[in-house]
């Protein structure tokens, strides 16, 4: 009888994988390399140069009447190589920024899709909904495990209003738990090892909260927390506001939108954090027709 189990349980995790599919996507050089696999969820890893840089990440969004991403089924998968090169109206460091990249965009039956790029210095993605009139978000579900004990370097602050000043702490990922009740700001710099580094943040803020990191069930597993839709202000001293009334949702937006972008600057060379231009390079584009 206990070997009738053992061959039913077998079955039943044959069967379940057999639902699962995976999509890769690369960096145009090939070091890094996205795997997004759709089973139950959608989920995805991120490897350099064939090492495990990412793992177990989920990617959801939750509406008032269904959270996208849960059971999700495949309607179609589209890919491109993109190589354009782009003139920032302010150059805050580069007055031409080379956008090369390869996408995956995978559209889901529901009416939403999840775009990726992959770019020679990290990867991105965002959710993409195409639902009639407005929609009440209530969460986005970013999460992701970092495979070893690696070392973070985080701004931590106890409320979502901050100036971010707070200072720098440098944290083991394993035991970042152990850090408190605090919300961690981004960006995030992470040191995998190696020289490798991964730098957290995102971009095309619009009509969105900030998102902050917090710590997940796991050691080691980041996930967002946001704040709630403000819904009335208060006078807090100078130059200062407080929330004195919010809503139940984060977000209330257009269901026909992109949402921000999610991205992950991965580099075996520190100088090129600071050189990194990936959040103007999945900025919107200008939408001023004069800039003069």
């Amino acid at each position: 009888m206990k070997n009738l189990f053992v061959l039913i349980a077998v079955m039943l995790l044959a069967v379940a994988g057999a639902d699962a599919k995976s999509y890769d996507v690369t960096s145009p050089d090939g070091k890094i390399a996205v795997t997004v696999n759709v089973g139950e969820s959608i989920g995805y890893s991120v490897t350099m140069d064939g090492v495990t840089l990412l793992d177990k990440g989920e990617i959801a969004l939750t509406l008032d009447d269904r959270k996208l991403g849960e059971k999700p089924v495949v309607a179609s998968v589209a890919r491109r190589e993109v190589d354009v090169k782009l003139h920032p109206v302010v150059p805050f460091k580069f007055s031409e920024i080379d956008n090369h990249y390869n996408q995956l965009l995978i559209k889901f039956k529901g009416g939403y899709s999840v775009e990726w790029r992959v770019f020679d210095d990290g990867a991105a993605y965002r959710l993409i909904t195409d639902v009639k009139g407005d929609v009440d978000v209530f969460d986005e579900t970013f999460s992701v495990s970092l495979p070893a004990d690696f070392k973070m370097h985080v701004q931590q602050s106890g409320r979502f209003k901050t100036s971010y000043e707070e200072r720098y702490t440098h944290l083991d990922a394993q035991g970042w738990n152990e850090s408190g009740d605090k919300y961690t700001l981004l960006p995030v710099l992470i040191d995998a090892g190696n020289d490798r580094k991964i730098l957290i943040s995102e971009s095309a803020l619009n009509d969105y909260p900030a998102m902050f990191l917090t710590p997940g069930e796991e050691g080691g597993m980041l996930k967002a927390v946001f704040p709630k839709a403000p819904l009335k202000f208060g006078d807090d001293g100078d130059r200062s506001v407080k929330i004195v009334e919010e809503a139940d949702y984060i977000a209330r937006t257009s269901g026909r939108r992109a949402f921000p972008w999610r991205y992950f600057v991965i580099t075996d060379n520190d100088g090129k954090i600071i050189e990194n231009t990936m959040t103007a390079k999945l900025a919107d584009e200008n939408q001023i027709a004069d800039t003069s």
